[in-house]
């Protein structure tokens, strides 16, 4: 059965602009036309789909594959992610045309089950963690033990002034082989020379 631009197949398919649905609601586009939209009882736009296909919650015009613009709370426009007391909950960047089961290269921003936070990258591990009971945060570690912790093989913290000379911009601090020490590196980043070595012997 049709009703003007609706139809019914009779097999609880509904079509809207569309006489072969292939969903229960299936809805094809009209040029220039918005595919859906919610609003509330004073016509405030809570939920919109347009002709490109972009989604906004609370905006009719989403700038891109989805937009939020802002809400009622105090904090304005977000995304709420709350996962299971077990659970882990974050937003997962991945390499389009890649599979699910192929995780290679993929970002992760997560929260764990222990509260603490993450930033990381399939293959190369953490990069950036924030624990949430001690408020410390740690680079290449997601158990920081200290309020900044830089874990690698052969850390590094480097302090650059932009306005040196030639090769004289760079200067750093590492822990290796149980030494502590202070060095230099080219513009290049080709190679360090260490300038001053303390040993744990």
């Amino acid at each position: 059965t049709s009703n003007g631009n609706i139809y019914n197949t009779g097999a609880t398919y509904i079509g809207i602009c569309t006489t072969t649905p292939n969903a229960m609601i299936s809805i094809n586009g009209v040029v220039g036309q918005t595919l859906l939209r919610i609003a509330t009882s004073s016509n405030q736009n809570i939920f919109v789909v347009d002709a490109s296909g972009n989604v906004g919650i609370g905006t009719s015009s989403p700038y891109n594959k989805l937009e939020i613009s802002a809400g009622t709370e105090s904090w304005g426009e977000g995304i709420v992610i709350n996962p299971a007391s077990t659970g882990y909950g974050g937003i997962f960047f991945r390499q389009t045309g890649t599979s699910w089961s192929n995780f290679s290269g993929t970002w992760a921003i997560v929260k764990s089950n222990t509260g603490n936070f993450t930033i990381s990258q399939e293959g190369a591990g953490t990069i950036l963690s924030f624990a949430s009971t001690t408020k410390y945060a740690g680079f290449g570690t997601s158990t920081p033990n200290w309020q900044l912790q830089v874990a690698s093989t052969t850390p590094y913290f480097a302090l650059t002034d932009t306005d040196a000379g030639v090769n004289q911009k760079h200067w750093l601090l590492s822990s290796q082989n149980g030494s502590f020490i202070i060095g230099t590196s080219s513009d290049a980043l080709s190679g360090t020379s260490s300038r001053f070595i303390i040993t744990s012997a």
